[in-house]
């Protein structure tokens, strides 16, 4: 389910995506999903060649498909890197990796990477990502976490939509997003004759409903105070820090409220 909420409304978002990149986990279930639309290209970054190299030694179904497909092509390559050093337009660039919860994750979700992923999309194009949500409550340190990526992606792209749920998915252009109604999306899923297991005309609406939007950015501008996330002042990997400290080692709580203080 997560995975088709990633894939299906990053690609319904945009009027005609031709060229996907993906930086992160994709072999397994996101190129399937993504195979779906008509695309041209699906550029895939991933660091690890044993990974690949596995996959296709004890294949499924669904890899042996799409790392055959002649529209995947593999890089063994630094996702960021590839960003940077990448003479393509790409019209989506979809960022499928867990939270910044390290120096390595954190790169992806920096100023400086926002700047260089907006180089590589076309003028409409966007770039996606998830972090931790919810629909019914949301801790100071979750929106703590969500605040500054969501700050730091308005620092470079003119337009910065979230889609709220257990996990929030952000989709930034610098362009804009144009028509992002329900509506419009639903249009697209008809054209395009998308076959889902989660993804409905009726679950379009519902996670698209404007109240859940209201409610979400009202509660991030309740937080005062969070710091835009950069390379060198990392932010948002204090507050995710923070955010499962909260969870797992409550007594910590204390401590890293001091050092935000501080």
């Amino acid at each position: 389910a997560s995975i088709e909420d990633l894939t299906h409304f990053s690609l319904l978002s945009h009027p005609d995506p031709q060229r996907v990149l993906v930086i992160g986990a994709a072999a397994g279930g996101l190129i399937n999903e993504i195979l779906k639309h008509p695309v041209r290209v699906i550029d895939y970054a991933e660091l690890d060649p044993l990974i690949i190299k596995m996959i296709k030694k004890f294949p499924t179904a669904v890899t042996a498909q799409e790392l055959s497909s002649p529209r995947v092509r593999l890089h063994y390559i630094d996702g960021r890197l590839l960003v940077k050093k990448t003479d393509k337009n790409y019209d989506i660039i979809i960022v499928n990796l867990p939270s910044p919860s390290n120096l390595q994750l954190n790169r992806f979700y920096t100023l400086e990477f926002f700047k260089e992923a907006k180089k590589a999309l076309q003028n409409n194009g966007l770039l996606v990502l998830r972090l931790p949500g919810s629909l019914s409550y949301l801790s100071k340190e979750m929106k703590q976490l969500n605040y500054s990526v969501y700050q730091t992606l308005n620092q470079i792209f003119k337009d910065t939509r979230v889609i709220p749920g257990d996990t929030n998915l952000y989709l930034a252009s610098g362009e804009g997003l144009g028509d992002f109604g329900p509506d419009a999306i639903i249009q697209r899923f008809r054209q395009r004759g998308i076959n889902s297991r989660n993804i409905s005309e009726f679950y379009i609406k519902d996670r698209l409903d404007s109240r859940w939007l209201d409610w979400f950015l009202s509660q991030l501008r309740s937080v005062k105070q969070t710091k835009i996330n950069r390379d060198l002042q990392s932010s948002a990997l204090f507050y995710e820090i923070n955010y499962l400290n909260a969870q797992f080692s409550p007594r910590l709580n204390y401590f890293f409220n001091w050092l935000e203080r501080l």
